[in-house]
């Protein structure tokens, strides 16, 4: 694998975080949730304890990641089509101006990197709005427990990376 390589998450991705409909395993969940489509398979290695590596060719080779510039060989179409980028949905419920999909990705980031495996449960909720009233609503809960763990400063990055 190309450590070079920007891994995104397929639509296969997406569902497995949402339903866990395949069960994956701690440690293949916790790498398919770190995959962000900007950090490179080098900067996910560092955030990833032990065979990293192995789990990210794990997680490419079934369908659940996919290299950013295109679907990776040998991954089916029917269940790794890559999803589409942040910002191009439609749909949601939100104005024009508030981009919800771009706001739920950077408080998801921002929330792996405060809390890590820890926060998960958090970013599901997240990535579940579907509606700026929806968002908003989580996205105060989670600036409220990023306050108590990690202190006013990154509670107010938090909320400034949402738009809110």
């Amino acid at each position: 694998m190309d450590t070079g390589m920007v891994l995104v998450k397929t639509d296969k991705g997406h569902e497995e975080i949402e339903k866990r409909t395949n069960h994956l395993g701690f440690r293949h969940r916790t790498a398919l949730i770190l995959v962000d489509g900007e950090d490179t398979v080098d900067m996910l290695l560092a955030k990833i304890p032990g065979e990293g590596l192995k789990l990210l060719e794990e997680l490419l080779r079934d369908g659940y990641v996919a290299d950013v510039r295109g679907q990776s060989p040998g991954t089916p179409a029917e269940s790794g089509a890559i999803a589409a980028p942040a910002g191009g949905a439609s749909g949601t419920g939100t104005s024009a101006a508030f981009d919800l999909e771009s706001a739920k990705f950077q408080a998801v980031k921002m929330l792996e990197a405060v809390l890590g495996p820890g926060g998960e449960s958090l970013a599901i909720a997240i990535e579940r709005s579907q509606t700026l009233a929806e968002f908003s609503t989580q996205a105060k809960r989670t600036r409220d427990l990023i306050s108590q763990v990690g202190g006013q400063r990154k509670a107010t990055e938090f909320w400034t990376k949402t738009g809110l």
